[in-house]
């Protein structure tokens, strides 16, 4: 026969706290053209405030602040910046903010050698592949393939900037300049031992 008893108060109408701690905003920022910027933010809500947000996977040329993303990616690819927010209590939710960064690769040609053979292969990023390519400022002697083949064989020297363009499926271009030279080979050395006058 023993017992206990409890008051509980309530109060009604009154609506119940929104503990629920979420991120929205642009979670696709699509693609952008390597030097381009790209920019996007997103939001919380529910939880406790104030909202701490954290970045981590940023790409080079992109930096975090506030609740968003900002700047110019340097290099071409597809990227994932994951986001981190924290209320006041300590809860926790994560999202992510994703684009493509379409461009060619970075490169740097070396020297040609006059009457050497020389091949290089372009390559880009980011985009919808197939990705067509063309070029202008091809020194004589040498040939460009819409695959991105470099190659020749040069007879002279010279300087020379070659502008390479890429195409991907949807028809969205970029474009990269890069400086190529033409050397002479280096010269034959001659060596060996002693010669001695025996009778």
């Amino acid at each position: 026969g023993n017992s206990v008893q409890l008051t509980i108060n309530i109060t009604v109408g009154a609506t119940p706290p929104n503990t629920g701690l979420t991120i929205s905003g642009p979670l696709n920022l699509g693609t952008i053209a390597l030097g381009g910027s790209v920019s996007g933010a997103l939001t919380a809500s529910g939880g406790t405030p104030p909202y701490t947000f954290t970045a981590s996977g940023l790409p080079a040329g992109v930096t975090a602040s506030g609740s968003g993303i900002s700047g110019t990616p340097t290099s071409p690819g597809s990227y994932s910046v994951g986001i981190t927010v924290t209320d006041s209590t300590g809860t926790i939710a994560r999202s992510a903010i994703n684009f493509s960064v379409f461009g060619i690769a970075p490169a740097t040609l070396a020297p040609g050698v006059t009457s050497s053979f020389y091949s290089f292969f372009f390559s880009a990023a980011g985009g919808t592949p197939p990705y067509t390519f063309s070029a202008s400022g091809i020194p004589p002697r040498f040939s460009f393939t819409s695959g991105g083949w470099f190659n020749g064989t040069p007879t002279a020297v010279g300087t020379y900037t070659i502008a390479v363009t890429a195409t991907d499926s949807n028809g969205a271009a970029s474009s990269a300049s890069f400086p190529f030279s033409i050397t002479l080979p280096p010269p034959l050395k001659v060596s060996g031992g002693s010669l001695s006058d025996t009778t």
